[in-house]
């Protein structure tokens, strides 16, 4: 929209999305630039600063006369009241603390990264067709057939399925598949 100056553009009708932009008659704008922030009490200063463009606004011509007359961006009335209570610098000032902490966390990052140390990537143990007879458990793991020999809810032996039967694997099994039996038998 151009800005005309010291004029406030006048239109016939509202129409699309001009409706949807100018959505505040001057009293709906009045109550706003009156509470909380107080910026003026004077209809006449909203018309000035609609008319020098410091708030966006149309003067609908035609129409019933309820429909006719200022209506106001209730958006652009937000900046202005924003700008006028000096809450703009202040948001401003935030904005570039935050940038500011955020260039420093990337630096860290960085300095993390060059030096070898990466987040562990947490591994998926899919651990499939389970079953418990007693205090030993079956289960499929990697492909592999499994038993796990438990006292109570103690895991004691895990052994694995080869071509010459069971054979005892419980040095070999890390943590992570440790507890991932331990939970999948808890679950069975």
């Amino acid at each position: 929209m151009e800005k005309q100056r010291n004029e406030v553009r006048k239109v016939d009708f509202l129409i699309g999305k001009d409706f949807e932009t100018y959505n505040l008659t001057k009293e709906q704008a009045m109550e706003r630039l009156q509470s909380p922030e107080k910026v003026t009490d004077s209809e006449q200063m909203l018309v000035k600063w609609c008319r020098d463009g410091d708030i966006d606004a149309v003067r609908i011509a035609k129409g019933a006369p309820s429909q006719r007359g200022l209506r106001i961006s209730e958006q652009s009335l937000k900046a202005f009241i924003l700008t006028k209570t000096g809450k703009v610098e202040h948001l401003l000032e935030e904005l570039d603390r935050l940038k500011a902490e955020n260039k420093a966390l990337k630096q860290e990052i960085k300095v993390l990264k060059e030096s070898g140390i990466r987040k562990p990537k947490k591994i998926k143990i899919a651990i499939t067709e389970t079953s418990l007879d007693g205090n030993v458990f079956s289960f499929k793991l990697d492909r592999s057939k499994h038993q796990a020999t438990f006292d109570g809810d103690t895991l004691v032996k895990v052994e694995k399925n080869t071509r010459e039967g069971f054979k005892d694997i419980t040095d070999q099994v890390d943590n992570d598949k440790w507890e991932a039996i331990v939970a999948a038998k808890k679950n069975c």
